[in-house]
């Protein structure tokens, strides 16, 4: 039997509460994207983001927070500069990077096949070109 799809969506975090996430991410990993209107890496990375949140969206629920609408969750997970993901599984700190440009695989810390199963693999190694 087929599983029913999972609509994508990027939840909005415009307050000091991860409870819309955790709503609706169930057993979900959960990727916390932390920006600011302002910044020029965050926007680049916009694309990458929106490829996760459509291409994994049976595994990982997304989550932007822009650090001035929401200063207590960025001083909660100590976010000292922006981009910074956070991958969480059940409402645990799995893995933290600062990062701009890279593949999907390269921001989740996992490979394709690993997502259903649960199981995050250690982070690629980041491949600069020449």
């Amino acid at each position: 039997m087929k599983e029913p799809a999972v609509i994508s969506v990027i939840t909005q975090i415009s307050d000091d509460s991860l409870a819309p996430l955790d709503a609706v991410a169930g057993d979900r990993l959960q990727l916390l994207v932390f920006g600011a209107t302002s910044c020029g890496p965050c926007k680049a990375m916009a694309p990458v983001i929106e490829e996760i949140a459509n291409v994994y969206a049976q595994d990982v629920a997304v989550a932007k927070i822009d650090i001035e609408q929401s200063p207590e969750i960025a001083s909660a997970f100590q976010v000292r500069g922006v981009p910074t993901l956070l991958l969480r599984r059940e409402q645990e700190l799995d893995r933290q990077t600062v990062r701009s440009r890279e593949t999907p695989e390269l921001v989740l810390g996992v490979r394709v096949d690993q997502l259903p199963s649960g199981e995050v693999g250690p982070e690629p190694a980041l491949v600069v070109p020449p």
